[in-house]
């Protein structure tokens, strides 16, 4: 008997363990049953939920899904004749919750990251876009801008909210992130009749980074894709052999 109840005692053990292990691994799959015999109503899919959903699994952190936004691929002569292309360097970068209403019920659902950068060179102009800047409300934390400054927005980011840092991720930047400090960026961009908002039209087709030295000059005349694999990687070999300043010098 005493081996009996020996047995089922290990074998309790285990089963106890492996719920834990699974939990763990599947945190968000725990999180929701934990949510669902819990006092506290809290609407799925707002900020508040991702957050209710960590704290309540013990988690300091949680990564959300932005979905996949949805932009144009047209031929690279188009994407040149429709775009201003600078060269930028970031300045700023600062997240913020955004807010909306679904079936009458208003609250923070998503997170946009608004990015400063500096103007250093015009590569092409085109005119303003009508409707480009529409829907855009700019922080006011961001602004003023000098005459050579342009504010980008990008669907995901990362800040604290309800005491969890939530990171959130658009699908097509694969959690891309601009950087200060010695990187440069070309960037293909329409800017609204305001002049304060550049819309990356082509989504991540429309950066191009490259790293500097310490003195400020890059460390190559690569033309890559910030974000990889980008659908203008072969017609950019094939017209510039890859390189940054052939590309300039086309224009």
């Amino acid at each position: 008997m005493a081996f009996k109840r020996a047995s089922i005692a290990l074998i309790t053990l285990v089963v106890t363990v492996t719920v834990l292990v699974f939990a763990t691994r599947n945190s968000s799959v725990k999180a929701f049953f934990t949510l669902q015999s819990s006092a506290v109503t809290v609407e799925e899919g707002t900020l508040l939920y991702y957050a209710h959903v960590a704290q309540s699994n013990n988690l300091g952190e949680y990564n959300i899904s932005a979905g996949v936004a949805d932009f144009p691929l047209p031929s690279w002569d188009d994407a040149i004749a429709n775009s201003n292309i600078v060269r930028a360097r970031l300045l700023d970068s600062r997240s913020y919750p955004i807010g909306y209403e679904v079936n009458g019920n208003y609250a923070d659902r998503g997170i946009v990251t608004w990015h400063k950068f500096k103007i250093l060179e015009w590569w092409r102009q085109s005119p303003s876009c009508m409707g480009c800047g529409d829907g855009y409300e700019v922080p006011a934390d961001m602004l003023p801008l000098n005459s050579d400054e342009v504010l980008v927005q990008m669907p995901q980011g990362t800040l604290f909210y309800d005491g969890v840092l939530l990171r959130s991720t658009d699908h097509n930047w694969a959690g891309y992130e601009f950087t200060t400090g010695a990187r440069e960026y070309v960037i293909f961009f329409q800017r609204d009749a305001s002049g304060l908002v550049a819309r990356l039209w082509l989504g991540p087709n429309s950066v191009y980074g490259y790293a500097l030295y310490q003195d400020g000059t890059p460390y190559n005349d690569d033309f890559g894709p910030a974000v990889q694999p980008s659908s203008y990687s072969d017609e950019i070999q094939r017209r510039y052999g890859g390189s940054r300043s052939q590309f300039r010098a086309s224009l």
